[in-house]
């Protein structure tokens, strides 16, 4: 079975708004085909029956769209392994029980309703993206492109075994937050670019 066929109707039935990924990618769409307008169209729906069959039966790894589809979801990607910096941002974020690992770094899964997508760079290197409306990320068991190894679950609990309304909320100031955390290692605040569209938004990219 896929990915997608193992997952994804149970994440859908608990209420994220999940799509299939072109395997060896961390691209929306199945059977190596693109899903070009999944951003406007998952990001305010559910997939519906049809849909969900067709794509079982496909190629296809797993993702969720964040934002309101998936009742508010947000993931926090943390792309470094420095220890001092993981602390430091672990530190300032509420602790989750559902938090994932795939090359390299974890990314952290809350519900925060009105909060927007966000990079932050120290030295140049994205350090952490902010995956709120409009964004995507992979979830296991879908093999990394990179690895060749499946993403995995590292929390207590996989994303499809809670409801979105059990994640633990994020503060409305978790930008500021972050930034302050991210302020000792050289972090300065940058603009804040809206995704484009076509922004995959996937984790630790």
């Amino acid at each position: 079975m896929s990915p997608f066929a193992r997952v994804g109707a149970k994440l859908i039935e608990r209420g994220f708004s999940a799509i299939p990924i072109i395997p060896g990618s961390k691209r929306p769409g199945f059977n190596g085909r693109g899903l070009f307008d999944w951003q406007t169209r998952y990001s305010e729906r559910l997939a519906t029956e049809l849909e969900i069959e067709h794509w079982s039966r496909a190629d296809a790894g797993v993702g969720v769209v964040a934002g309101p589809a998936s009742g508010d979801l947000v993931g926090i990607d943390i792309d470094t392994e420095d220890k001092e910096m993981v602390a430091a941002l672990w530190g300032v974020l509420p602790p989750t029980p559902v938090h994932m690992a795939g090359q390299k770094g974890s990314t952290l899964f809350f519900r925060g309703p009105g909060i927007a997508s966000q990079s932050f760079n120290v030295g140049g290197r994205r350090i952490v993206g902010i995956i709120g409306a409009g964004r995507q990320t992979v979830l296991p068991p879908t093999i990394h492109p990179s690895t060749g190894q499946p993403y995995r679950w590292c929390g207590e609990i996989a994303l499809e075994n809670i409801d979105p309304s059990e994640l633990p909320e994020l503060p409305s100031n978790v930008a500021s937050l972050i930034a302050n955390a991210l302020t000792p290692f050289g972090y300065s605040e940058e603009p804040i670019r809206a995704p484009a569209r076509g922004d995959m938004g996937a984790a630790d990219t």
